[in-house]
């Protein structure tokens, strides 16, 4: 009779218990805040490893994959276990509302194996958001030797990968790379932890100099960010107000060696937030990559996405070459469509509310999303990723979705890519453009006149007011922004930098004599077509060495002409932010360079071109302090042919080299 009872009693526990659990479920599944909240409770602690394990049950239709074998890497980290401890003990202890900021962040040393490489490193948990770390599988961010890097890596980031929705980072990513624009490219791992699979992760290189210098622009390069702050230091924060630039930092800590690139980011803001509408359509394209800055608005668009704002995820990049800052995407997510919100971005709003501006934004995102090809090529690449990482996924027992819900995801998220690429499109196709943006940007108005430096203001003159300071160059025409400069002996005393989008026409018969450290600068494309009875001389004009011909353009413009030139006695150029190693400089612009001289150099390069075709035939080389030519990711067609070198190097006698 007492088992009798005892049973009876037994059941209606099991019965209730069964259904606290359920409810228990429920709440954690639906209800994430009161998830994390839980997850906080002494009494959830304790029972969270075995609710854990019952809550995989729903994973059993998944077994068979446990069986299969997948493709990705496997990183080995090998941390003592009383570091572990330490490095939990150092978490926010608000799990709901915390953020890792850098008194959380502890590094301990780790063991590190892949491939062939094994090294010590430095390991701590990364990610702002509780979500890297509040659960079992948690994010890291790995410091290599500099002297040891791993794949040329010095930084490297393993992210959880449904924080970056699986396959859709790497998909925004690989659109910039399409497109021509910088963008970091991710890949997929496995993780084991002391021997115990985590699972799959993202690695993505973290931002360093290693990471500029491999991707072609240059050490000395900058990448902008915000520091990591509370979410109650966020709120309110306009971080492209001048104001607050204290929150920024430089991961790649350049600019703690050289202040005056921290100075260019404060010039960009000051643009942004302060400039007149007239003064920003002027200083924009000195200041920023516009072709990177219309590529990363269609990829925002496309996305739908509003995760790169004024407050977080923003990175800039500010390249030497150039001076020109350029957005880089990173965690833009993927969203359903709605319209670009001009309100919610300085940089967005600004640029897009100035009608030309605009339409040059149109018109590529309309060319991108008329092209069926990429809509295919979009989804190829998503479905090549999924396949990719998909089984792994359903191994991974160490991730807290269940493989359902990352079935449901990844359908999902490729039914959006899809309709998002379709919307636009049919915006486009029914005259309605205009509904792509949404909202108005309310510009602050300034007390006093904007602060800019010198060379933003010669950049952004007037092409009357240039001639009246500098009556060497005449207009060509009134029908044309080309300005021209000889026939005759012309000197140039100090720096001349024309006003932007204005080409050059240099007449044969030309020389120009340049003042001891001057430089022309050229935001524009330059004609110097000499004739062998008369040619074209740039020279000093004194025995000082001068600086530099340097020609900033924008790709796929037509290259700039050289042709029997005589270039003696130049340098380089350093200034705004930009710096060109080469006599002839030419940045972000291809040249035609024949049947000319280069002599006499006192920088690295004789000719420099960065980011253009070069056609360089024909020349001598003679008397140079460094290399003839240089040619730094060259984009398209490099020829150098019958070309003849004479004495370069510690070998040249300045002034007397044969």
């Amino acid at each position: 009779m007492s088992r009798y009872v005892t049973t009876r009693k037994i059941i209606p526990i099991i019965g209730i218990g069964g259904v606290l659990l359920g409810i228990f479920g429920f709440v954690l599944y639906t209800k994430p805040l009161w998830r994390l909240q839980l997850v906080q409770s002494p009494f959830v602690q304790f029972f969270l490893p075995t609710y854990r394990s019952l809550r995989k049950i729903a994973d059993i239709p998944y077994l068979p994959y446990q069986f299969t074998k997948d493709d990705l890497p496997v990183y080995d980290i090998t941390i003592d276990v009383a570091d572990i401890a330490q490095m939990n003990a150092a978490l926010p202890d608000d799990f709901v509302k915390g953020r890792l900021t850098d008194e959380y962040k502890l590094t301990v040393r780790a063991g590190f194996a892949a491939d062939t490489y094994e090294d010590r490193i430095d390991i701590r948990y990364r990610g702002r958001g509780p979500n890297h770390w509040n659960a079992y599988k948690k994010s890291f961010h790995l410091e290599f030797d500099t002297e040891n890097p791993f794949h040329g890596n010095t930084d490297l980031k393993l992210i959880i990968p449904e924080d970056r929705q699986y396959a859709v980072e790497p998909l925004n990513d690989y659109r910039a790379k399409k497109l021509g624009l910088f963008a970091p490219q991710p890949w997929f791992v496995r993780v084991r932890l002391n021997g115990e699979d985590l699972g799959v992760y993202h690695a993505i290189p973290h931002w360093s100099n290693a990471l500029m210098d491999r991707n072609g622009f240059g050490e000395t390069a900058n990448i902008f960010g915000i520091i990591d702050l509370q979410l109650n230091e966020l709120t309110g924060k306009n971080f492209f107000d001048p104001a607050n630039l204290s929150y920024w930092e430089d991961y790649t800590r350049n600019a703690d060696l050289n202040p005056s690139d921290t100075e260019q980011l404060k010039e960009l803001l000051t643009v942004i937030h302060h400039a007149s509408d007239e003064l920003y359509a002027r200083a924009l394209p000195v200041l920023v990559d516009m072709e990177a800055l219309y590529d990363w608005l269609i990829i925002q668009t496309l996305a739908a996405s509003a995760h790169q704002n004024a407050t977080v995820n923003i990175i800039l990049l500010r390249n030497p070459a150039t001076g020109r800052f350029q957005p880089i995407p990173w965690d833009a997510q993927l969203y359903p469509y709605h319209p670009v919100n001009l309100a919610s971005h300085p940089l967005i709003g600004r640029t897009l509310q100035n009608p030309l501006f605009r339409q040059e934004y149109f018109k590529r995102l309309r060319a991108y999303v008329e092209d069926p090809k990429n809509l295919e090529d979009d989804l190829r690449f998503y479905d090549e990723t999924r396949n990719q990482i998909e089984h792994a996924l359903f191994k991974d027992t160490a991730k807290l979705p269940l493989n359902f819900q990352v079935t449901q995801d990844l359908n999902e998220d490729r039914n959006l890519i899809e309709q998002n690429f379709k919307t636009v499109q049919a915006l486009f196709a029914a005259g309605r453009e205009d509904e792509i943006l949404t909202g108005e940007y309310a510009r602050h108005d300034p007390k006093q006149s904007v602060e800019i430096s010198e060379f933003l203001r010669d950049a952004t003159k007037d092409m009357i007011t240039f001639i009246k300071e500098h009556p060497q160059f005449r207009r060509l025409n009134a029908a044309n922004n080309i300005l021209t400069i000889g026939p005759g002996r012309m000197v140039i005393t100090k720096t001349a930098v024309l006003p932007i989008g204005t080409d050059l026409v240099i007449q044969p018969g030309t020389t120009i004599f340049m003042g001891e450290g001057a430089s022309l600068v050229v935001y524009g494309r330059v004609e110097a077509h000499g004739t062998a009875t008369r040619p074209i001389i740039i020279r000093g004009l004194t025995t000082k060495p001068w600086g530099s011909l340097l020609i900033i353009d924008r790709p796929n413009r037509q290259e700039s002409i050289f042709e029997y030139v005589t270039m003696s006695g130049g340098s380089g150029f350093r200034g705004h932010g930009i710096i060109a190693t080469g006599m002839l400089a030419l940045h972000q612009a291809g040249g035609a360079i024949k049947s000319s001289v280069f002599e006499n150099t006192y920088d690295d390069d004789a000719i420099n071109i960065k980011y253009g075709r070069a056609v360089i035939e024909h020349n001598t080389f003679k008397n140079l302090f460094g290399d003839a030519i240089d040619l730094d990711s060259v984009v398209g067609e490099a020829v150098v042919t019958n070309n003849t070198f004479g004495s370069f190097g510690f070998i040249a006698d300045k002034g007397n080299g044969p």
